[in-house]
């Protein structure tokens, strides 16, 4: 029987006393009657019908439910004396309806067992911690200097007679060790000992030699750590779906950024308009991925972007339209994966498409009722090619990376049949990106082969194959995995020394490194407010300013 069926027992074998003693309630002047019946009486006696603070009992129900509608008529009229009802509904209004309580675990319950374990054997049963002797010889006790043992007949006294140990402990060694020792390998021949010895010297003086870095960069890396994303002010959603492509307006008086997603949409965030202007602006002028966004070079009026759906458009702020400018036909070239207009020649614009195809365009002949073809077209790669990007200080060198694994330099002065690269970089996996900084004396590549490769000017101008030597490989996790777009390096264009690009590391971060030193890492941008991977990331051209882009649609801004 249940506590409360003891209960209601008790106060029925008492309720007789209880109706013929009325003076053993409990009275307390100038006081409500509390609610509580251990304070009100000895008892609280419920009858079939009854009245109580003007409600009635119903006679059906149970004398245990009667008991219960009496204690809560009694501690609602006290609340009611004491004011306190109306004090709850106005907690209620303020605090709005209770929230349903998350789940542990998102999405399915956990697999129940339809039918239980069926066993005919016993369950078992720890004997050690039932206190149980086991049947054998086992170990009493052990020290440093000896080891008791037990058997069915007590101590054993003659280990070895009792069949317990085959064979005798090996003592410890009694070998001496030396003041000094030599580095003498123990598990290969001198000559290979001799040989790893020689090359671990080698290592640690290259280490040791490395160039320091120079006040410049430790100025600029100075400048990077102070930058933070500290505030919320410097977060925003600008487009609905994964980012692909980021840029920075040239202009220094108002901080404006632009982002291309998955679906075509092209979103632009005034980050320093006020709360209350609407600081996010969004366009549809593609239908596909926006693979790419640059500012016409020497007109911050126009904005070209390259799509997946094989068209490059130019948004034109006076004009306040987006024209096609180029288009290609995908049953014959495949989507556009990637373009650039060259900084040296800004009347030229090149494109790659999914089948390895590059072909340049002369933007005089693009435009509205004109019928733009490409001047000439190679075949830059036999996979898809991800990336192009002319050399700012030399446009007639153009750079290449593909899905094929390789990083090719290009001469485009060469006609287009007998164009052949004039260096190329070979890798064992697909190159992300491949970009020059902004003097032409570097070539940055970000392999899936979890590589950061950094190339000389001395490197592709000597021409021919890659002998296997990068002037330097860096170590980074680049596997971004399906659902995250692919890490790209990029370019600060002030300070032509460093570059930028994502991390899988915990804490999220994005990281900074410079040529100087051969490929040292001077700064690492993270906050509270980065809780994910920015997989596409751009520098203001004229400000200390950092925008890291996101798979969900999101900008965060270091300033």
């Amino acid at each position: 029987m249940s506590t409360r069926a003891l209960r209601a027992a008790k106060r029925q074998a008492m309720k007789t006393d209880d109706d013929e003693s009325p003076s053993k309630r409990l009275k307390v002047d100038n006081a409500p009657t509390s609610p509580c019946p251990s304070l009100a009486s000895d008892t609280v006696t419920p009858s079939k019908s009854h009245q109580t603070f003007g409600s009635v009992v119903d006679e059906d129900v149970s004398e245990l439910e009667a008991e219960r509608q009496a204690i809560m008529a009694q501690n609602s009229a006290y609340l009611e004396q004491l004011g306190l009802q109306d004090v709850k509904a106005k907690l209620q209004i303020v605090s709005g309806p209770i929230a349903k309580k998350m789940t542990a675990v998102k999405g399915l319950p956990p697999r129940k067992r339809s039918t239980p374990y069926a066993s005919d054997e016993p369950p078992r049963r720890s004997g050690r911690l039932s206190g149980a002797k086991p049947s054998g010889f086992y170990i009493d006790s052990e020290t440093a200097s000896s080891i008791q043992f037990m058997g069915p007949d007590g101590i054993v006294d003659n280990v070895k007679s009792s069949g317990m140990i085959t064979q005798e402990r090996e003592p410890r060694s009694t070998r001496e060790i030396p003041e000094v020792l030599t580095l003498e390998s123990t598990n290969t021949t001198d000559k290979h000992g001799a040989a790893f010895l020689e090359s671990l010297r080698k290592l640690s003086t290259e280490a040791g030699d490395s160039a320091p870095v120079s006040e410049s960069v430790m100025a600029f890396a100075t400048k990077i750590s102070r930058l933070s994303i500290d505030a919320h002010e410097t977060i925003a959603r600008v487009v609905p779906e994964r980012v692909y492509s980021c840029v920075f307006h040239p202009s220094g008086s108002k901080l404006l950024v632009t982002a291309g997603d998955k679906q075509g949409n092209v979103g632009f965030w005034n980050v320093d308009a006020g709360d209350e202007e609407e600081n996010v602006h969004l366009y549809n002028p593609h239908s596909s991925v926006v693979a790419a966004l640059q500012y016409a070079p020497g007109d911050n009026t126009k904005m070209y972007s390259w799509s997946y759906d094989g068209t490059v458009r130019c948004m034109d702020v006076v004009k306040q339209e987006f024209t096609r400018m180029f288009a290609i036909s995908e049953d014959a070239h495949g989507w556009m994966q990637h373009g650039f207009i060259s900084e040296g020649c800004p009347n030229t614009m090149y494109a790659c498409t999914s089948e390895g195809k590059v072909m340049c365009v002369d933007l005089r002949q693009c435009g509205p009722g004109k019928t733009a073809t490409s001047q000439w077209m190679l075949q830059a790669h036999q996979k898809k090619c991800n990336t192009v990007h002319p050399c700012p200080s030399a446009p007639h060198l153009l750079a290449t990376g593909g899905l094929d694994g390789a990083v090719k330099v290009w001469d485009v002065r060469q006609t287009p049949k007998d164009a052949t690269p004039i260096k190329t970089f070979a890798d064992r996996r697909s190159v992300n990106s491949a970009f020059f900084n902004a003097t032409g004396t570097h070539l940055l590549s970000v392999t899936m082969n979890n590589t950061i490769c950094l190339y000389e000017e001395s490197s592709w101008a000597k021409g021919g194959e890659d002998t296997g030597s990068h002037s330097k490989v860096l170590h980074h996790d680049n596997q971004t995995g399906r659902w995250l777009a692919t890490l790209h390096g990029v370019w600060n264009p002030r300070e032509p020394h460093a570059f930028l690009v994502g991390s899988m590391q915990q804490p999220r971060c994005m990281e900074v490194y410079s040529t100087d030193g051969g490929g040292r890492r001077i700064g690492v941008l993270r906050g509270d407010l980065l809780a994910s991977v920015c997989s596409r990331n751009c520098w203001h051209p004229n400000l200390d300013v950092v925008c890291g882009a996101n798979s969900s649609g999101k900008l965060h801004i270091f300033k």
